[in-house]
């Protein structure tokens, strides 16, 4: 290019004392403008403490510019076009560093024009775009942050628990084992403590033998329980243990060779009982849970055949269960 470039002017604000007057950086290229000592003076005089840097290159880039503006500590500048009879006016986000500014007015001058005529102008026209910057930065809306997101509220724990599941009840007596379906519906007393509702049936039932013929026997069983939460409640796996008592239902159908005769008989006994198990928490809302409980049953239930006591049932009893929990509210 024929004529020079005045690349870059970077203006700070010097804060808070005016006794520091403004700090303009200038940067020059390889050659200076014809203008530039009136530039220079006219800059002085309003107030601007110019230091002047030389370049290798015009014109630099945004990158450049951000670059310089952060090394040296400005947010504004301008660069003052010789060939284009122009000037170029920037400014940089003092907080992101980053160039948020950039004009460019071509023609603003002649260049038959006097120097100190074309470093006046320059000036005004920096002034008046300083003053425009800071007018559109004061009227710019506040923007209003945003709402605080509502925090979450904690589910209400649930207070009320179905438990669907089987197992199987084992006695002694010449019965043997017997495999068997139960519900349970507990409420939470507290974090440790709850009490439930149990009940149970046997769906095949079990069969005594003899000499006499056989007996079918089927149990129904109702009952409620308290538990408590021996470890931490709130861990994903607990041990608890508990007390409570069944009323069994049991009945009784014997298929009698002959000449004796087929019977049928029903009995209501209690089975008061003391538990133990452990609860795997799968989620807040379901559970898997693996309980035993040891029972005598009062009073025994007897099995007889033609007045011969062919078996017993419930002294003592054990049972043991797996059974799927699920909060229902």
């Amino acid at each position: 290019m024929g004529a020079a470039l005045l690349a870059l002017a970077c203006l700070t604000w010097c804060a808070p004392s005016r006794a520091e007057g403004r700090r303009l950086l200038v940067l020059l290229g390889q050659k200076d403008p014809a203008f530039w000592p009136w530039l220079r003076a006219e800059l002085g005089s309003s107030g601007f403490a110019v230091e002047p840097l030389s370049v290798a290159s015009l014109p630099p880039s945004p990158a450049e510019i951000e670059q310089l503006a952060q090394r040296e500590g400005g947010v504004i500048g301008l660069s003052p076009l010789e060939a284009g009879a122009g000037i170029e006016i920037w400014r940089v986000d003092p907080v992101s560093h980053k160039l948020g500014f950039r004009e460019l007015l071509l023609g603003l001058y002649k260049p038959e024009e006097a120097p100190d005529v074309i470093a006046l102008r320059m000036v005004e026209t920096l002034r008046a775009t300083l003053m425009d910057i800071e007018t559109e930065r004061a009227s710019a809306p506040v923007a209003e942050p945003p709402p605080p997101s509502p925090v979450p509220k904690p589910a209400a724990p649930a207070r009320l628990w179905l438990g669907l599941g089987g197992g199987g009840a084992f006695s002694p007596g010449g019965v043997g084992a017997v495999g068997y379906l139960d519900w349970s519906l507990a409420w939470p007393l507290s974090s440790r403590f709850s009490l439930a509702l149990d009940g149970a049936l046997t769906p095949t039932g079990a069969t005594v033998h003899g000499p006499e013929g056989s007996a079918h026997i089927d149990w129904y069983l109702a009952g409620a329980a308290l538990s408590f939460c021996v470890t931490n409640p709130k861990a994903a796996l607990r041990l608890r243990s508990g007390a409570g008592a069944f009323v069994a239902w049991t009945t009784l159908l014997g298929q009698a060779v002959e000449p004796l005769e087929n019977r049928r008989a029903h009995s209501v006994s209690a089975v008061p009982h003391v538990d133990l198990g452990l609860r795997w928490s799968l989620s807040e809302r379901v559970g898997l849970a693996a309980d035993g409980a040891a029972g005598l049953s009062a009073p025994g239930v007897a099995i007889d055949f033609a007045g011969r006591e062919a078996a017993t049932w419930g002294r003592p009893v054990w049972l043991g269960r797996l059974s799927l929990e699920a909060a229902l509210n």
